[in-house]
């Protein structure tokens, strides 16, 4: 009354006049919250008449309530409230009428609050009046959550209670199409702050999903399923990993080629897992199959050609070979008469592993050159 300068008795014809079966519906589940079980029907024809109210005085501000109610309730950035074509003093009027009505706690440092009941309140109109806004919540959220990195780490931090509170209201309805990206965002999210368990359900939703949706040769779904994998890894279950990954190569092999990039990626990652499981012959043997591709397509001074050269010596200077730093430049094999050998030769007739050492180069009389930059 205070806000609007109605009187007395017009604030009472309001709450008369609200409809009871509306206000009922607005207390579902007010009885979950002990500390309200005994205000339910107050407080909902309280909120119901307040919002009726608001809803007359300015739009922007009931799409900002309803906004919220799908978010986590404390520190709520201002800056997850979708884009309007209203300009920023509209957007402060908007923000300051829901404070004077005691539906957020606005906050110094660009953020607000919304008691859980305000929120609770507001998803219950929601689910008669417009059942699919959690859509325009979602869809809002996977437009400014970013790819988890380290540069815009404090924004991905500060965003993901809500965006995790979203999609679980998301999730509730039945999702959407599986093509966002916000879900998978989240659960790099989890991963990259060490909370492994929580990443692995996310992916694991995510992955039935978009299974259902999309099949199970879709690329998004191997991009999921080798995500879930590598968090077995990070968790140390290297069986489950193993068997994730194989179960992705496979299908990348089929889709995309053994000498695709993802492919050779995958390849890797089985090779690791297999290190990591003390299968030294194995890995040695896969990532000097994924090198001789690798040189093949992408060149031997290429800087993945590289990186896969680096994994190899590592595992030998693991296993007390000193002679693995050769591995590290660009490198071709030369015969005495000073002709570079092709991979091909260099392949089949160093090493009966399919592996050159230093010591194999020099008995079969070739000689291992850095190549000139």
């Amino acid at each position: 009354m205070f806000v609007t300068g109605i009187s007395v008795e017009e604030y009472l014809h309001l709450c008369q006049s609200s409809e009871q079966s509306m206000i009922q519906l607005l207390g579902t589940d007010f009885q979950d919250t002990h500390r309200y079980s005994t205000l339910q029907t107050p407080i909902a024809t309280t909120w119901l008449v307040s919002f009726k109210q608001i809803s007359r005085r300015n739009r922007l501000a009931i799409y900002y309530l309803k906004f919220a109610s799908f978010l986590a309730e404390k520190d709520i950035p201002t800056s997850l409230l979708p884009e309007t074509d209203d300009d920023d003093d509209d957007r402060i009027h908007a923000l300051g009428i829901l404070s004077d009505y005691a539906f957020i706690q606005q906050k110094g440092d660009g953020s607000f609050d919304m008691h859980p009941l305000v929120q609770l309140a507001m998803r219950n109109w929601l689910e008669v009046e417009e059942e699919d806004f959690i859509h325009i919540v979602v869809q809002r959220l996977a437009e400014v959550f970013p790819r988890p990195s380290d540069e815009d780490r404090e924004v991905w931090i500060e965003y993901l209670p809500h965006a995790q509170t979203a999609i679980r209201f998301w999730s509730h309805v039945g999702g959407g199409e599986a093509k966002d990206d916000l879900p998978f965002n989240i659960g790099l999210a989890l991963q990259c702050l060490g909370k492994y368990e929580e990443a692995e359900k996310m992916f694991w939703d995510i992955l039935e999903l978009r299974t259902r949706v999309l099949g199970e040769e879709h690329p998004t779904i191997l991009d999921n399923m080798e995500q879930l994998a590598v968090v077995y890894d990070k968790m140390g279950r290297y069986s489950e990993a193993e068997q994730m990954f194989r179960d992705v190569l496979e299908l990348r092999k089929e889709v995309l080629g053994k000498a695709h990039p993802n492919t050779l990626n995958t390849m890797e990652h089985v090779a690791t897992i297999f290190n990591k499981m003390g299968r030294i012959s194995e890995a040695e043997v896969l990532f000097w199959e994924v090198l001789k591709i690798k040189e093949k397509f992408f060149g031997i001074a290429h800087p993945s050609t590289r990186d896969t050269r680096e994994h190899l010596a590592n595992i030998h200077k693991s296993q007390g070979d000193s002679t693995s730093t050769w591995f590290n430049v660009p490198w071709t094999v030369m015969d005495n008469s000073g002709r570079p050998q092709s991979i091909k030769t260099k392949v089949d007739t160093a090493s009966e592993h399919s592996f050159v050492r230093y010591h194999d180069a020099k008995r079969l009389g070739l000689e291992i050159k850095p190549l000139r930059r």
